[in-house]
């Protein structure tokens, strides 16, 4: 018996570290950090590690069916299991969606369906488009997808048309800078064989695919243009987006304000309206039956109830498109729903470590979007203080006042959301808002007591046709809305922007919250150590003075002011940064990006320090800028000749065909870092590599 408990003690090591109940969070860990290993090693055989993953996976399941061994049980072996079940899962997803084999910007004429329309109708619409065929420059599939752009939203099609069209073609792109997302790769996993924008007008031929998500499709489509019409602007919009996901009227302004008022994931179905929804439903079917006590008592409501739940959770997913962040919420809350089928808890760490790693099986990918991140964090926060929260009594019995209650829980809430969503937040918009948690008091109860409630009545008034009536209501909370949000978004501050922590400060700031949520208190000074290593990394991480976008044929310079606005300068006819370019160097520098005014004969630009940069971009203007009283000269145009006064002139054209970050020091030395070198010197004219 001794050598037993022995041996009990051996296999289970971690058991005076880690809480039992809280395992499930390691194991997500795992998965997490195996299927980022895999991706950042850039597999090229991904067939080959798929074999072995299931390899490893079938000796394991072999070898405990023979022996039932307790040690193949344990929670070290678990562990590795879940880490080869991830590498598994993205070996697989890449081998079902092979990558592009489009390397240069094509034009061509074709024709094919609409299988889904997004975008903004103020700025640009998003077409994505079935080919009819196949295409030996674009993929090797028989109807490839793209997703083509266009400006004439007079003649838009609905999904499932059939139109002939001419349009521009470029791959997708990879991480443009350092630390910045991989495009290509959420392309390659929803198979767009490529992007661009329509040359010229569409044409309908009166084709229409008549698919059962083409319906869908088409009654969401046809159902926001109702709602954006029959309800003023832009409360239209933002009824369209919270009903059926659809959100092109709603415009960029409205947004931006949303944004930074730190309301905007209202405007996505995500956790909070699908939660809404469900138990709404839960407790709407709960208090009808309360009102037959003998039924009541004789048949277990809460789970027909919670049966009631899930299939308008379900129903609600289809209409809203399967959106991403829609079926990740809808898993959650079949999690939680399928606990209280089983008379289980629902709300657990547990549930919210099996939903995310239910949900990066099925899609390993999304680990790097913003939405996966971003819900998941505030879901693992809220969800750990309830579980702290319920085993205090004390606290319970304290918080006897129902108003109070609910208002402290707002509040105690929105904290907890908004700071463990900032460090996410910071990383993927380069901005976060103060304001959030004042914003978010107001907001959520509002968006949970008034607007969702009164879009079921808008559903029903449309049914009845008594919409005159109703849209009246949702709009008013709608209104409300927006006044807060454009409130919020006035004050200072609103908006920060705030320098990304980087992938590595995230996953050490992750690892110590899992140390101190999941293990035992003799862990807790390793977590806090995790936490303020992380910290410190994120504070010490070197803001770059300037972006160079220099892949294209127009090169742009982007240099970061002493007025807290950086300034961007073309090579070529002063033209005007795009959007999605502009929103990558502001995340970059950490500050807003503005045109730079006509500056002849050259640029003048501060930096923080006060130190004075020219930017020439005429060949003709390098003499008279070598004569003016500057600290340092980037040049957009080939550089000949040093200056003769000594003033360090450098030649960023030797450096075109790659976005770089650009650093300067304190003895005008300037650095880049680009995918494919960091921090490397650049050598001042004429002095040749290395300096």
């Amino acid at each position: 018996m001794a050598l037993k408990s022995g041996s009990m003690r051996k296999m289970h090591l971690f058991d005076g570290l880690i809480k039992p109940e809280k395992r499930a969070l390691f194991y997500a860990a795992c998965l997490i950090t195996a299927i980022a290993l895999f991706h950042h090693h850039e597999i090229t055989n991904p067939q080959f590690v798929f074999t072995l993953a299931m390899l490893a996976l079938g000796l394991w399941l072999g070898l405990y069916a023979v022996t039932r061994s307790a040690m193949l049980t344990g929670f070290s072996v678990r562990c590795l299991v879940t880490a080869i079940v991830g590498i598994a899962a993205a070996s697989l997803q890449i081998m079902l969606h092979p990558p592009q084999s489009l390397d240069r910007g094509i034009t061509i004429t074709s024709s094919g369906t609409v299988t889904a329309i997004d975008g903004t109708m103020d700025r640009r619409i998003r077409l994505w488009i079935a080919l009819d065929h196949p295409n030996r420059e674009l993929s090797v599939g028989r109807h490839p997808l793209i997703r083509i752009s266009t400006d004439r939203v007079s003649s838009l099609p609905t999904i499932g048309d059939h139109i002939a069209f001419s349009a521009r073609l470029y791959p997708s792109p990879t991480p443009i800078l350092p630390r910045s997302p991989d495009y290509a790769l959420q392309a390659q996993i929803r198979n767009v064989s490529a992007s661009g924008f329509v040359i010229g007008d569409l044409q309908h031929d009166g084709g229409q695919r008549d698919s059962l998500a083409d319906r869908l499709g088409r009654f969401r489509n046809q159902f926001a243009l109702q709602l954006s019409r029959d309800m003023n602007k832009p409360a239209g919009g933002i009824a369209a987006a919270l009903m059926v996901g659809d959100r092109r009227f709603i415009s960029e302004a409205t947004y931006e304000t949303f944004r930074k008022s730190g309301l905007a994931h209202l405007l996505a179905i995500s956790g909070l309206h699908m939660g809404l929804l469900c138990f709404g439903v839960i407790a709407a079917v709960r208090a009808l039956a309360s009102l037959a006590p003998s039924f009541s008592m004789r048949v277990p409501v809460h789970k027909y109830a919670a049966v009631a739940g899930v299939i308008t959770g379900l129903g609600y997913v289809f209409v809203s498109g399967a959106s991403i962040s829609a079926v990740r919420a809808f898993i959650m809350a079949l999690f939680v729903i399928s606990a209280i089928l089983l008379d289980r808890l629902a709300l657990t760490l547990r549930n919210v470590a099996l939903t995310a790693m239910f949900v990066l099986i099925l899609n390993p990918a999304a680990l790097y979007t913003a939405s996966f991140q971003l819900s998941f964090a505030a879901t693992m926060a809220l969800v750990a203080w309830y579980e702290f929260y319920a085993t205090r009594p004390r606290l319970i019995s304290a918080s006897r006042n129902p108003v109070l209650a609910y208002i402290g829980g707002v509040i105690i809430a929105s904290l907890i959301a908004s700071t463990a969503t900032a460090p996410f937040t910071a990383q993927h918009f380069g901005a976060v808002t103060p304001w959030g948690v004042m914003a978010n008091i107001v907001g959520i109860p509002l968006t949970g007591l008034w607007i969702m409630p009164s879009g079921i009545l808008v559903v029903i008034g449309y049914m009845t046709g008594l919409e005159a009536y109703v849209n009246g209501i949702m709009q008013a909370g709608i209104d409300l809305l927006v006044s807060l949000a454009g409130y919020i978004s006035s004050l200072p501050w609103a908006g920060w922007r705030i320098y990304p922590p980087g992938y590595m400060a995230l996953a050490i700031l992750s690892a110590g919250c899992l140390v101190c949520i999941g293990c035992h208190h003799r862990a807790y000074p390793f977590g806090l150590s995790l936490l303020v290593l992380a910290v410190a990394l994120w504070w010490r991480t070197e803001i770059p003075q300037g972006v160079l976008f220099a892949k294209g044929q127009t090169r742009f310079l982007i240099m970061a002011g002493q007025d807290g606005i950086a300034h961007s300068h073309s090579s070529q006819n002063h033209r005007r940064l795009s959007s999605f370019f502009t929103d990558i160097a502001e995340r970059q520098l950490a500050r807003p990006v503005h045109p730079a005014t006509m500056c002849k004969p050259y640029c003048i630009d501060y930096m923080a320090d006060g130190r004075k940069v020219t930017i020439v971009d005429r060949r003709y203007n390098l003499t008279t800028a070598c004569q003016s009283q500057t600290d340092i000269i980037l040049s957009l145009v080939p550089v000949k000749y040093p200056c003769r006064n000594n003033v360090k002139i450098y030649d960023m054209t030797l450096h075109y065909g790659y976005n770089s970050l650009i650093y300067i020091n304190n003895n005008e030395s300037v650095y880049i870092s680009n995918n494919s070198v960091s921090n490397q010197r650049v050598c001042p004219v004429p002095q040749q590599h290395p300096c």
